[in-house]
């Protein structure tokens, strides 16, 4: 068996979660020992080498990690009221839409009653023509009659006995 080598330090071992090892390994951390790491520098505030040391000049110290966090917290926060907004403002938005849709849906319809109110109107137009040409057809017969009526009359006038009635006296 190969021996292993002695290193300073404590071996960690611990668990997580999958849910949390799988977000860690999308930031890119597949290593687990860089993830315990990572982990431990971001406590201390101090950059960790390869081998477990602690590298030096990269002390960053607890207040400024501390600082770092909470704007970091604070943008989180910032963010999330911000998607608040934006859910609140997608909302408004939507029921606008749907007013919108709807007001589209009347006004649909209302054009069809119009272009079926215009063909009625056509059909209208064209029965009262044909009704006016009925009635001047009607008012040229009417006027023949009348032309008729008057020679009738008139050949009436002709025809009647015409009498003269002479007085006779009577010689007694």
């Amino acid at each position: 068996m190969p021996e292993e080598k002695k290193r300073s330090g404590v071996k960690v071992c611990g668990w997580l979660s999958d849910e949390v090892f799988s977000k860690l390994v999308e930031k890119g951390y597949k290593s687990h020992t860089v993830i315990v790491r990572r982990g431990a520098e971001l406590i201390i505030g101090q950059t960790i080498g390869e081998h477990g040391e602690l590298l030096e000049g990269t002390t960053k110290g607890t207040i400024e990690n501390n600082r770092e966090q909470a704007e970091d917290t604070g943008e989180q926060r910032e963010q999330i009221e911000n998607a608040g907004e934006l859910r609140e403002q997608l909302e408004e938005q939507r029921e606008q839409v749907e007013a919108l849709k709807a007001e589209l849906d009347k006004a649909e319809n209302d054009k069809k009653e119009h272009i079926e109110a215009m063909g009625e109107l056509r059909e209208l137009r064209a029965q009262v023509r044909e009704q006016r040409e009925q009635l001047e057809e009607k008012d040229r017969h009417i006027d023949t009659l009348k032309g008729e009526l008057s020679k009738v009359e008139r050949d009436k006038e002709d025809l009647k006995p015409r009498i003269t009635i002479t007085s006779c006296r009577s010689r007694l």
